[in-house]
């Protein structure tokens, strides 16, 4: 992000991690962008860059505002929610309904369907998952200094 790229497809397929030198690397950069937010317009939920089921929602086109850095943000907390619970936050086989649970529904915390997650940790994935990206993390500092 301080180099001003839009990753827009964070999953676990895209996250390769080394846990012997304790390294996570990005990978599949094939649709970021290189701006400092991009306009996305409104189109087909088959035809929308990303993969659905991480997409953020104002990279689903539905909402009246651009793409930025935040939209990764988004993308990470749904990676999260699955790593820790076993299941995406979100589960349709109907690409219009995942669009409206990304834009209107609020999934389930995490710390109530699993006891054991600490409910600091669920809520800053739930804060991740924020709806507007003014109410999500504004830089990977402030994420990074509420994990630790």
């Amino acid at each position: 992000h301080r180099n001003r790229v839009i990753h827009k497809d964070i999953k676990p397929a895209n996250l390769l991690l080394n846990p012997l030198a304790g390294q996570i690397k990005i990978t599949d950069f094939s649709i970021a962008s290189i701006l400092p937010k991009e306009t996305q317009t409104l189109i087909s939920p088959n035809g929308l860059e990303g993969t659905l089921p991480y997409m953020s929602p104002e990279q689903t086109g539905r909402m009246n505002r651009g793409i930025d850095y935040r939209s990764d943000f988004y993308s990470l907390g749904v990676t999260f929610y699955q790593l820790l619970t076993k299941r995406l936050p979100f589960e349709s086989h109907d690409p219009l309904e995942l669009v409206h649970c990304h834009l209107a529904k609020q999934p389930v915390p995490l710390s109530e369907l699993d006891s054991t997650i600490p409910v600091a940790l669920s809520e800053i994935v739930m804060k991740l998952m924020s709806k507007m990206a003014e109410d999500r993390y504004q830089s990977a500092a402030g994420l990074q200094h509420d994990l630790e």
